[in-house]
């Protein structure tokens, strides 16, 4: 353990101990998940020069974070390893590296906090009220670094799993971490201010809902730097500058103002009851109110004991963003991969307390000739929360795991053991991992289907199971329920339709009544609505093929399918600008009776 006389020095071994088993675990539970490969198929995509879309004739943005798929695009152009592998490492060195950001950050608060308890040691003796005892002394004091916070992230088996399933956890925790420890360096310089506003400001860029970070990071450097009002608007003005950008330009390319997962997964919408229990369904299974109440013990003492009121604010600003965010997930109902979501929040809440002090020996303390004896028990209560947590994550970490399913109809999943199950392989991190799964056998019966046509509807959801000639020009075009690893699995110029419409921008435009069993994944779009749009002919016995074909030629659903599939022309993205707020906000009936039809082309 590190002691504070040796803070600057290397860190220590018992500090990195807990940052190797989130290493070692991470990479020993590799993966990755269904939804990641929807975004490598968008990765894909742009190094074909297709765009960031799903499919390569329309845009449709399936990818809920802007930064990673680019930053995955990047690192697939410039290196020669499979993309699966790029997201895996990718995922595994942000999340490593966040978490050894978040450890530093807790350390100069603490640094913090010993120079305040000095000064103030240094005041009472020069009143006269008390003498210190020498360093010399045979029971000086020593105080340690033990990794408190870092062990709570440690023994969570989630933490392991999230940090390569080749999503966009791994950034956040990197972004979460390295933003922290800004809050704590100096910013000086006008180029070190103008960094930290750039950095800040990548929150809704790395997922939408990340905006909550950005702000509370936001109002916290202004109050630390305490800026005048042209500086301020300067800095406000700057952290902003990438998402508005961004915004304009996602507005103009897809012709909406949030991705097309956030419409499917319908993020705004109030479900609070579905929310606990998907919050509960995180903490009860590990006990987490061991080292939440731990946290908040910690930075309650922490906050006390600092005397510059710009430290406790930079202390404050992560569980408070991480509160937010979480109470926000708990109002839109949460997610279905346990914990996922969860997990950025509780490293916010526990940073403060990522590596605390303990003190291992107490000295006396002398006023005149009488002893007042030990004064440790905060470093007393200390050192038990510290073994309180230790043990706590070695069984969290060797015998807890989520076992429930959800109740009330609610599918609560853990990811990575659905898809180890399914692929029957007990690392499947690349496509070829995945050829004994289900998934593949829907590959395998799409390509039976379309044989050697060249345009042609092959539809492969469950007991459907049928091809139909599709309409000229429109290729092969693949109708089924889960996109991931089967969209990566197809050729690009297939289109994949999405009938969970993550991928769909007219299914993830279904208004919903009843929530569904599993979060984000309700809006299930009729078959017959892809028919009409790719097939050349249908069941004859449908009447709802016809009222579909019809529906499709009606104001506002013409001019969405417009905006997405019409070439993009500088006359497209200015038409698409001004219609991007009425169809980011443009819902559909379930059935196609229910589509708006203000006229018709």
């Amino acid at each position: 353990m590190t002691t504070i006389q040796d803070r600057a020095g290397k860190p220590a071994l018992p500090l990195l101990v807990p940052v190797a088993v989130i290493g070692v675990m991470g990479f020993h539970r590799r993966w990755v998940a269904e939804d990641a490969f929807i975004t490598l198929r968008v990765v894909k995509q742009i190094g074909a020069g297709n765009g960031p879309s799903f499919n390569a004739t329309e845009r449709v943005e399936a990818s809920t974070s802007t930064l990673w798929t680019w930053l995955l695009a990047a690192a697939d152009l410039v290196t020669p390893f499979r993309l699966e592998w790029i997201a895996v490492a990718l995922g595994l060195a942000a999340t490593l590296g966040g978490v050894a950001a978040v450890a530093r950050y807790s350390i100069i608060l603490n640094e913090t906090e010993s120079s305040g308890e000095e000064a103030a040691r240094a005041a009472s003796s020069a009143d006269g009220q008390a003498a210190v005892v020498p360093e010399s002394a045979p029971q000086a004091t020593r105080r340690y670094l033990v990794p408190v916070g870092l062990l709570a992230l440690a023994g969570l088996a989630p933490f392991w799993d999230y940090s390569t399933s080749g999503l966009e956890t791994g950034l956040c925790t990197l972004w979460i971490g390295v933003c922290a420890l800004a809050l704590v360096r100096p910013m000086s310089g006008r180029r070190a201010r103008l960094s930290a506003a750039f950095l800040i400001g990548l929150g809704p860029l790395i997922r939408p809902d990340f905006a909550l970070y950005s702000v509370v990071f936001l109002v916290a450097v202004l109050v630390i730097l305490r800026p005048s009002r042209r500086d301020a608007i300067a800095f406000i003005a700057a952290t902003a500058s990438l998402t508005v950008l961004y915004g304009i330009a996602r507005a103009g390319y897809y012709g909406t103002l949030v991705p097309n997962t956030a419409l499917a997964k319908e993020a705004s919408r109030l479900l609070p009851r579905r929310g606990a229990e998907y919050l509960w369904d995180f903490v009860g299974t590990y006990f987490l109110i061991i080292p939440l109440l731990l946290a908040l013990i910690q930075a309650f003492i922490l906050l006390r004991r600092q005397g510059d009121p710009r430290t406790r604010v930079a202390l404050l600003a992560l569980p408070i963003s991480g509160g937010l965010h979480v109470v926000y997930l708990v109002a839109i109902g949460g997610d279905y991969m346990h914990g996922r979501l969860l997990l950025t929040g509780l490293m916010a809440a526990v940073a403060p307390i990522a590596v605390v002090p303990v003190t291992a020996r107490i000295r006396p303390v002398r006023s005149g000739s009488q002893e007042r004896g030990p004064a440790g028990y905060a470093s007393a209560a200390r050192a038990f929360g510290v073994l309180l947590v230790l043990g706590w994550a070695v069984v969290a970490g060797t015998s807890l795991r989520q076992t429930a399913t959800g109740s009330s109809g609610l599918r609560l999943l853990d990811e990575h053991d659905h898809m180890v199950g399914m692929a029957k392989q007990p690392h499947p991190a690349d496509i070829e991992d995945y050829r004994e799964s289900s998934s593949f056998d829907t590959v395998r019966q799409v390509e039976r289907l379309a044989g050697n046509r060249t345009d042609v509807v092959a539809v492969s959801d469950g007991p459907d199971q049928f091809a139909l000639p599709g309409r000229e020009g429109v290729g092969r075009v693949a109708i089924v329920r889960f996109i991931g690893v089967i969209g990566y699995a197809l050729p690009l110029d297939v289109p994949v339709v999405d009938l969970l419409s993550l991928a769909d921008p007219l299914g993830s435009r279904i208004e919903l009544q009843e929530p569904g069993f599993a979060a984000g994944h309700e809006k299930s779009q009729p078959l017959v609505w892809p028919i009409a749009r790719f097939a050349r002919v249908g069941p004859a016995e449908d009447p709802a093929l016809t009222t579909t074909r019809s529906r499709l030629r009606c104001s506002p659903v013409h001019e969405l399918m417009e905006s997405i599939e019409a070439p993009l022309t500088w006359r497209r993205f200015l038409d698409n600008l001004a219609a991007a707020p009425a169809q980011t906000t443009l819902r559909v009936g379930s059935s196609s009776e229910l589509f708006p039809c203000d006229r018709q082309r």
